[in-house]
């Protein structure tokens, strides 16, 4: 690196402020290679703060390289059922069973930050509560987590593949899509190409009238599958938050 800058600088008429400049990039280049990744704990404590900068594709990523990472989580998914006794999923106003809907998010959150559903329920009894300190901090979890999906491809092909890393976030974005995920009218295929792991959805618009294929990358859920999930509860089109 310091030939480099002395070659690229050989010629530039301010000689010495040119080697000065290209040292301090060589070293803040060099910083940043060397800082160490955020640990999962650290950016949930960051997101938790109400960080807009919280890197949420990071979040993610580390989500799914913990030990105990599960691509579907029992405890997760019967507490998304308590909260269906109160409310239908994604329903911003909340009724009058926010304080059990809040206990039941906070309690998935602690076991999977990276889940869209509970930053959901709880940011829609924040709103309803009018606490405008905690409004910021939930808008940017539910819409960073879901922006960070939408940011990894468009779907509509193995190469544009959306990126996820629970099944929940598979379902959420067909969901998103408003697609049917009835088994009856929804077909999913699991691909291998060039070893990468796909979902392929087939499956029609909410009307049943046009034909949809949407890919999804699921690298990290099929690692995570084929040691915990039986294969016929993992390729169901509704095998997320059923």
């Amino acid at each position: 690196m310091a030939a480099d800058a002395r070659v690229l600088c050989a010629s530039n008429p301010l000689r010495l402020t040119c080697l000065l400049a290209a040292s301090l990039a060589f070293c803040l280049a060099a910083a940043r290679a060397q800082t160490p990744a955020k640990s999962y704990a650290d950016l949930v404590a960051q997101a938790e703060s109400g960080d807009p900068k919280t890197d949420y594709t990071a979040l993610r990523r580390a989500y799914a390289a913990l030990p105990d990472y599960d691509s579907r989580n029992a405890e997760v998914m019967k507490l998304y059922k308590e909260v269906d006794k109160y409310n239908e999923y994604f329903v911003t106003k909340q009724g009058d069973h926010c304080s059990e809907i809040s206990v039941i998010s906070d309690r998935i959150l602690a076991i999977e930050y990276t889940s869209i559903p509970a930053h959901s329920f709880r940011n829609g009894c924040i709103l309803k509560s009018g606490n405008r300190l905690q409004m910021p901090r939930e808008s940017f979890a539910e819409i960073g987590l879901m922006r960070s999906i939408l940011s990894s491809g468009d779907g509509k092909s193995i190469a544009t593949s959306f990126i996820v890393v629970t099944l929940d976030e598979e379902w959420m974005m067909l969901a998103l899509a408003n697609v049917e995920v009835d088994d009856l009218a929804c077909h999913k295929s699991l691909l291998k190409v060039d070893g990468h792991y796909y979902d392929h959805i087939e499956t029609y618009d909410d009307h049943g009238v046009y034909k949809v294929d949407i890919y999804f990358n699921v690298d990290a859920v099929e690692a995570n599958t084929r040691h915990a999930l039986p294969a016929e509860i993992a390729r169901t089109c509704t095998g997320g938050l059923k």
